[in-house]
């Protein structure tokens, strides 16, 4: 393993174990220190990390997949929450929707800063690496894998998170673009913040 390889594993460790908990800003600093040196010695290009104005295999199979990919997930919470509340009950996965900060600030940093950040350390950083010294399937499981932990040690474990991480990896490495799963976090997040949004003006 290269050096430009182990520093992007060890951005990623820094972050799953140190940094996620702290200000957005602070996770933000290791990555762009990285690309500020690979990119501007030229070690690599954007385009090795996702960084592209192309999207594989195009548009068009985008806008037709993100609804199917939409409704299967959708499913899957379904029947997984069924399943879950007829074996335990007492599991309640309504505190992962509870923040204690103003309704709005939260939101923008879950539909917006978070996607990016996340998605830069998880896909750009670590799929890229991962992909050099293995397959596209061990990588998403991998990231995946690595994206539940993330969220494990957020305290913030729930169904909808725990398949998202393997969504995100694949739509990355089929995209070969970081756009790509940075917009279906968004829109993830997007719909999980509507779901607080109702919970708390309603039911409150």
């Amino acid at each position: 393993m290269n050096y430009l390889h182990l520093s992007s594993i060890l951005i990623v460790i820094i972050d799953v174990l140190f940094l996620h908990s702290m200000d957005t800003a602070i996770r933000t600093i290791p990555f762009t220190i990285f690309y500020i040196i690979v990119w501007q010695t030229h070690i690599c290009v954007p385009e090795q990390h996702g960084w592209s104005t192309k999207i594989q295999p195009n548009i068009k199979y985008w806008i037709q997949t993100t609804p199917k990919i939409a409704v299967l997930l959708l499913f899957f919470l379904c029947v997984t929450l069924t399943i879950i509340h007829f074996v335990d009950p007492s599991i309640d996965f309504q505190s992962t929707l509870q923040s204690e900060s103003p309704i709005v600030p939260w939101i923008i940093s879950t539909c917006l800063i978070y996607p990016i950040i996340e998605e830069i350390l998880y896909r750009s950083l670590l799929c890229t690496t991962i992909l050099q010294y293995t397959n596209k399937t061990t990588t998403i499981i991998v990231s995946g894998t690595i994206f539940v932990f993330l969220h494990y040690q957020y305290q913030n474990l729930s169904p909808d998170n725990i398949i998202a991480g393997y969504v995100l990896a694949w739509s990355y490495l089929k995209s070969k673009n970081i756009f790509i799963p940075i917009l279906f976090h968004s829109l993830g997040n997007i719909f999980i913040c509507l779901i607080k949004c109702i919970n708390y003006y309603i039911f409150m």
